[in-house]
């Protein structure tokens, strides 16, 4: 099993990410994942793990993935931000939602396969660092299985 750094805002009175913030970061996400190379993972920080409402889609046998994603579009489309647009597909009883992401008691959560690529270890610290500088009002713990942390 590859080497991974978890990272995590826990569910505390204290700790507190705006949709603004996090659509921030998840920006930086998006230009971290694709700008770098990444040899064993991705940056993957989540606010929500998502699954499909197996109750709607049983009776025809699929996933209802298509149909989630371009629900998903839609509403993204219309300028809800990403949390807003998950609450929403809850609502319509397309996802169920698990707040926190990867981890209980967490308001997000996630972790990168780094293996032993110690430059992509940086680089997930440096983002953690820059998330760190946009959603001034959380405190994001690391936990690396190896030793650049």
């Amino acid at each position: 099993m590859a080497r991974r750094i978890h990272y995590r805002i826990e569910e505390r009175s204290d700790n507190r990410v705006s949709d603004q913030e996090w659509e921030q970061m998840k920006r930086l996400e998006h230009w971290y994942n694709a700008e770098f190379v990444w040899t064993a993972g991705r940056l993957a920080f989540k606010m929500y793990s998502i699954f499909s409402n197996w109750e709607r889609f049983s009776d025809s046998g699929e996933s209802g993935w298509e149909e989630i994603q371009d629900r998903y579009r839609d509403l993204r489309s219309l300028g809800l931000s990403e949390n807003e647009v998950f609450v929403q597909l809850e609502k319509e009883g397309l996802v169920v939602l698990k707040k926190g992401g990867y981890k209980d008691d967490c308001l997000a959560s996630g972790f990168t396969r780094v293996g032993g690529n110690e430059f992509n270890a940086y680089l997930v610290c440096e983002f953690l660092l820059k998330c760190s500088m946009i959603a001034r009002d959380a405190d994001i713990h690391v936990l690396d299985e190896g030793n650049f942390v």
